[in-house]
């Protein structure tokens, strides 16, 4: 067992969908959002009009930063972006846009970094809280109880309200 962030689970069964982990519970807490960000300066409030001007100037290829490698992979194949790079980085992410990229994939709990950035929102892909994970393989008989009071007592100490 371990436990993480929801958006890691998802970046890493986008690269490895047959990983043998799964997500076995939900623990409510470090409530955040994964977001599509961008320039305040970009016209619009959707990523389809931060495209269109983006290809109005003549950009041939959208560079997209995230310390979530896979999933904006996937977030620009799933929106048809065309030509795109994604570009890796970790920490203080926000210092990419415009410069370095176009679109910042990034995790934003209050909003508060981006706008002190000149940045905004433009997209909420999901929201993310941590979670206990495990593996799909049954828990050897001699551990399957503690195994099981563990994942109660961690699912009892979550929040009830979300």
């Amino acid at each position: 067992l371990a436990i993480t962030g929801r958006d890691w689970v998802l970046d890493h069964r986008t690269a490895f969908p047959s990983s043998p982990v799964r997500e076995v519970a939900d623990l409510r807490r470090s409530r955040y959002s994964i977001s599509v960000v961008v320039d305040e300066q970009i016209p619009g409030e959707t990523l389809g009009a931060a495209l269109a001007y983006w290809r109005a100037q003549g950009r041939s290829v959208i560079r997209i930063a995230s310390e979530y490698a896979n999933l904006a992979d996937h977030f620009a194949r799933q929106h048809h972006i065309g030509r795109y790079q994604i570009v890796p980085v970790s920490g203080a992410s926000e210092g990419f846009v415009p410069e370095d990229c176009e679109i910042l994939l990034e995790g934003t709990e209050t909003g508060a970094s981006v706008a002190a950035n000149r940045l905004k929102v433009i997209e909420r892909i999901f929201e993310s809280t941590n979670c206990l994970i495990g593996g799909t393989q049954p828990v050897a008989d001699g551990a399957a109880a503690l195994y099981h009071s563990l994942i109660e007592r961690l699912r009892a100490s979550a929040p009830v309200s979300a």
